[in-house]
């Protein structure tokens, strides 16, 4: 799929044909698909943030992780936590290259 910003709700319906009903991404830039998935969809939808906020597992960024989910909260979308929510990020034999 085109990862352009305005292109993913294109390159969706193209490769779908109609309206999500569930949305992931980890980015501002996935704002325009969490908002087409949610807006006047008649079936249940949700859109799932996921935030990039482990700094020890990942190259986290705390700051853009809590806008991040300051803006998830005002416009509904679930915000799924790195650091608090997943046991592993890239399984137990990868380490994270500096």
């Amino acid at each position: 799929m085109d990862n352009g910003k305005t292109m993913k709700i294109f390159s969706l319906l193209k490769q779908i044909g109609k309206k999500p009903v569930l949305a992931f991404g980890n980015s501002m830039g996935d704002s325009g698909m969490f908002e087409y998935t949610l807006q006047d969809n008649p079936y249940n939808n949700a859109a799932f943030c996921v935030l990039c906020d482990d700094t020890e597992r990942e190259r986290g960024n705390v700051k853009k992780a809590a806008a991040m989910q300051e803006t998830a909260q005002k416009r509904g979308w679930q915000t799924i936590s790195m650091r608090d929510e997943f046991k592993t990020i890239y399984g137990d034999q990868v380490k994270r290259a500096d």
